[in-house]
């Protein structure tokens, strides 16, 4: 069975653990990695790629839960005050470290080292001062070690996810939506201009986001001269400038071979919308006329978006599958199976279920309490998982 999941960073990770769980399950999982916050915008600002950061934490969440010691690798972090120089120090020291820190074997210990040159050689290239110009704080290890092993992969990011994938003896595919270099630029519905993806993610508003755009990396907008436009002006100049993500081949074959494609929850503007506006994936998802499309709403209200009514999240997929497909398709070529969490229960942390508006989708869907009874706020992956094997034994 053929499982395509659409996810952001972490936002499928319950699913995930569950369907791993059953034999003969092939997942492949399809991040975008716009992100640009953090250790990641550094990434991407001195080695000229997209982020790692999402494909990073999709490639953990497949890791045998037993490899504590590998995950711990994947999740470690430099400390918050971290100087330039400790960070050399400890790349000076990096087979020693990585080694009896995390209790590597040699030859992960080997190929790692090779991306760790791979990582310092960008800066000696480009005659840049490290230690005056890197901002290793808060920096994820493994970030800087995706770069390195890009660099020496001939920038190739396809080559780059599939290194990792050997190297740890990850079972299941991680894909980008595309390797096309874009940007995230987003304006709310006051007008509000978000220059960047982290700012999509981070500026808490009840101004709900009108519309989302990619754009090419190296473009540097005017932020005085955007902000100085009316919203309509604002909406034209960034559809001037969008640039619609190509997808790569072996995202469209994935997409044409699954039995099940799956909508998963995350945060939607900077996770997930953006993958949906791949060029022509609306229009491979409703060929698929045999898979069970399931779109799963969030369970707590939406940091970018706090005010969205579980409604609002399928109408904002069906609006950029729809622009991505080029065609007009029935909501049902895209999304034929709807899971919401509602357990009868008022509550402003919770995304509402607006039943009443749900009639003019004519998707079939199932509302119950899907809420993890041990950790609140996030989803039971073992009863997301036998709710969807069930429906798609039903389709079959």
């Amino acid at each position: 069975m053929n499982i395509l999941i659409f996810n952001g960073g972490r936002g499928a990770n319950t699913i995930i653990k569950s369907f791993k769980k059953i034999k003969g399950v092939n997942i492949s999982s399809v991040v975008n990695a716009y992100d640009d916050g953090k250790s990641t915008g550094e990434i991407r600002k001195f080695f000229d790629m997209l982020g790692p950061s999402d494909i990073r934490k999709v490639q953990s969440s497949f890791l045998d839960a037993k490899d504590t010691n590998i995950i711990d690798l994947f999740n470690y972090r430099f400390d918050e005050n971290m100087t330039n120089q400790k960070a050399l120090n400890f790349f000076d020291n990096f087979e020693n470290e990585v080694f009896n820190r995390f209790k590597l074997n040699q030859n992960i210990t080997n190929e790692l080292t090779k991306y760790k040159n791979g990582f310092l050689s960008n800066f000696i290239e480009k005659k840049i001062d490290l230690k005056k110009k890197f901002n290793f704080n808060d920096c994820s290890l493994m970030n800087c070690l995706y770069a390195g092993s890009y660099k020496i992969n001939n920038c190739n990011l396809l080559i780059t996810i599939e290194k990792f994938k050997k190297l740890f003896e990850i079972k299941h595919d991680v894909l980008p939506n595309s390797t096309d270099n874009l940007k995230m630029v987003a304006i709310r519905e006051n007008g509000q201009i978000l220059f960047t993806e982290s700012e999509i993610v981070n500026l808490r508003s009840n101004f709900l986001i009108h519309s989302i755009f990619l754009i090419n990396n190296k473009i540097n907008l005017d932020k005085n001269k955007i902000n100085a436009l009316n919203f309509d002006n604002k909406i034209k100049f960034l559809k001037d400038i969008h640039t619609t993500p190509s997808i790569n081949d072996e995202l469209k074959k994935k997409i044409e071979l699954a039995d099940i494609i799956i909508y998963s929850p995350g945060t939607q503007h900077s996770s997930l919308l953006p993958t949906y506006l791949t060029n022509n994936i609306g229009k491979l998802i409703a060929k698929n006329q045999n898979a069970l499309k399931v779109f799963i709403t969030n369970i707590g209200a939406d940091y970018e978006n706090p005010v969205y009514i579980a409604s609002d999240y399928i109408v904002n997929a069906l609006k950029y599958l729809g622009q991505s497909s080029g065609n007009k398709y029935i909501y049902n070529s895209y999304i034929n199976f709807i899971i919401i969490n509602h357990n009868n229960k008022i509550d402003d942390n919770k995304v509402h279920f607006d039943k009443e508006n749900f009639n003019k989708f004519n998707i079939k869907l199932v509302a119950k309490n899907f809420e993890d009874k041990n950790r609140g706020g996030y989803h039971d992956g073992d009863l997301i998982t036998k709710t969807i094997l069930k429906e798609f034994g039903n389709i079959n």
